[in-house]
This record gives C-alpha cells, sequence and structure tokens, in this order.
C-alpha cells in the first residue's frame, strides 16, 4: 500500500486507486493521514470536518464518515488501516508507505550527510523533493487544522529546496542552476534567499550584470509592496559581486563554509 498527502491524496493499493471522492470523506482521510500513527481525538476530528458550525447529529454524521472509509479499506490489501483507540482514530501505516513519512526520514539522513557527503547529502534533498506531486492535500477541503499543516509543509518543502540549492551551489553546478533558480525567483519574488542564491549563481555563470539587476528588481518589489529595503546580507554579497570578490568563487573544498554565507559578517555596504 501506498498513502500520500504531498500532492493530491493518494491510496494506492499496486496501481489501483481507492481514494475517496466525497469531501468531508476526503478531508478527515486527510487529517488522519497527516497525523498517521497518532490516536486524534474526536474533539480534533470534529474541529476540522466543521470547526464551529457544527451539524445537529454531529456523531453519527462523523461515525458514518469513518464506516465510507474503512468500507473502501476493506477493498485494499491493507483493510484494517483505520482503528477506533479509546475517544478517537488512529490511521496505522507502516514504514515506508506515508510518502511524507519517507520525505522525513530522507531529510534526516541529508542532514546527517551535508557537509560530510554533499554529493549524498544533494542527492537525498532531491529524492525527497521529488516526493513531492504539487502542493501538500492538493484539491483537499480545509479546516482550521489542516490549514496549519498544509501551510507548515509548505515552508518544509521550501527550506528543503533552499538548502538541495545551497548545497549544490557549493558543489559547483550553478550553471545547472540557473534555469531552476530563475524559475523560484519567479515564484517567489520576495524570497531573499532564492534571489541571493540566483544572484550567485549568475556571477558564477559569468553574469555579473544580471546579478546585480536580480538585486535592483528586489530592491524594487520589497519598496513598492512593503516600504522595506534589501537586508544587510544580501547588499552585501551585491556589493561583493560588484567588487568581483574571489570568494565568491566556487569554493574548493566541498566542507568549505557556504559562499554566500560569507558575507554575514558586517562590512562597510555602499550599496545603491
Amino acid at each position: 500500500m501506498k498513502f500520500g498527502v504531498l500532492g493530491p491524496i493518494q491510496v494506492l493499493d499496486n496501481t489501483t486507486s481507492h481514494a475517496p471522492s466525497a469531501p468531508k470523506q476526503c478531508q478527515l482521510l486527510a487529517f488522519l493521514l497527516t497525523h498517521a500513527n497518532q490516536v486524534m481525538p474526536l474533539a480534533d476530528c470534529i474541529e476540522e470536518l466543521w470547526d464551529t458550525d457544527l451539524p445537529c447529529s454531529v456523531m453519527p454524521t462523523l461515525q458514518t464518515y469513518v464506516m465510507h472509509l474503512r468500507r473502501a479499506l476493506r477493498k485494499t490489501s491493507a483493510p484494517d488501516r483505520l482503528v477506533t483507540r479509546g475517544q478517537g482514530y488512529v490511521f496505522v501505516v507502516e514504514p515506508g508507505e506515508l510518502d511524507l513519512e519517507v520525505f522525513d526520514t530522507q531529510l534526516a539522513s541529508a542532514q546527517e550527510a551535508v557537509g560530510r557527503d554533499d554529493e549524498l547529502a544533494s542527492g537525498l534533498l532531491s529524492d525527497a523533493l521529488a516526493l513531492w506531486r504539487g502542493t501538500a492535500l492538493a484539491g483537499v477541503t480545509t479546516g482550521p487544522i489542516l490549514q496549519i499543516k498544509v501551510a507548515e509543509l509548505g515552508e518544509r518543502h521550501r527550506a528543503a529546496v533552499e538548502q538541495r540549492v545551497e548545497i549544490d551551489l557549493r558543489l559547483g553546478r550553478h550553471h545547472e542552476l540557473l534555469g531552476e533558480l530563475a524559475s523560484l525567483v519567479a515564484t517567489h519574488p520576495l524570497n531573499e534567499n532564492f534571489t541571493r542564491q540566483y544572484m550567485l549563481a549568475l556571477y558564477r555563470s559569468g553574469r555579473q550584470s544580471r546579478a546585480l539587476e536580480a538585486f535592483r528588481h528586489l530592491r524594487h518589489l520589497l519598496a513598492e509592496e512593503y516600504g522595506l529595503t534589501p537586508s544587510p546580507r544580501i547588499q552585501r554579497l551585491t556589493q561583493a559581486i560588484r567588487a568581483g570578490d574571489p570568494a565568491l568563487d566556487v569554493p574548493a573544498h566541498p566542507a568549505s563554509r557556504l559562499t554566500i554565507d560569507l558575507f554575514a559578517a558586517p562590512v562597510p555596504l555602499g550599496v545603491s
């Protein structure tokens, strides 16, 4: 069995899909899968499904949704996954069955490899990110608890992308990153980390003027949207790009300090 929440919800038995189509059943399944192997109290299930807009027969309705989910699971090779425990429900998954659990495992392995074996760390992060099939729980109605969970998963995905790009820059893969970073900057125009990484990849690819243009675009957007200026960190990187600082070159050793972090130490800005 395979279960998926890193995209549209998935319940796969070999290649056959058993994901529910009814919105509330799908929402309940998503809620239980994102808290797999944890007993979720009835009160939490009710809050997620209805918030404060409770139906008159809330408990019978919840039990009906559970009955339909169990009926669908009986058609699979794992019929007994939705279990009643005390005053709640638990959805049981085995190791390797849930994409979110695999994602977490690969991220943890990548953290152990960072700095020791960056090739391995980059590969593990790439494998973890490849599990994503779009926005987490795409197409699922979300209540107050799942909304927070979806936002959290989105942030974790973004952080994993940033770290993988950072490692790839350290490995000298700036040319290969240009297309991906251009897309990331277009999708997240106010994200300084992606812009900073894009600037470094452009500079290392011999496109100094384009790197400075990316900075000017970020500065304009921050001023227009929020009345803010770019952080001192990215301003120091911009100054180094203008000066052609050798510290921006690809590190000679994989375990070297991250290049863009060299500009975290205060120096005169002088950036216009």
